[in-house]
């Protein structure tokens, strides 16, 4: 059966949390698997590099939605760079044409 994992990240995201959090939730025979040592470290180094692009982004005041998917034996988990937050957003927007 195929597994499903969603990692978000935004420019106040601690990548040591979102990392161990990630660890934890991997079943033990994908994290025994041949290709988990392979492929987790380009997956922490996608998380780190996604969070340094939010910062700089909400620095900039600009937007980006970018997502990499990475498969491990049968768990796949996808990557997403999200700035700003969606609910950030909507929430802005709203207020911006309230007060307008």
């Amino acid at each position: 059966m195929l597994t499903k994992k969603i990692i978000n990240v935004y420019s106040d995201t601690s990548v040591e949390l979102t990392i161990e959090s990630l660890e934890k939730e991997i079943p033990r025979d994908v994290s025994n698997s041949a290709e988990y040592p392979l492929i987790m470290p380009k997956i922490k180094q996608c998380i780190f590099e996604y969070s340094n692009k939010a910062r700089k982004f909400s620095e900039m005041g600009s937007s980006i939605f970018i997502s990499k998917e990475f498969k491990i034996s049968d768990t796949i988990i996808r990557v997403n760079l999200e700035h700003p937050k969606k609910r950030n957003f909507i929430k802005k927007l709203f207020n911006f044409f309230q007060d307008g």
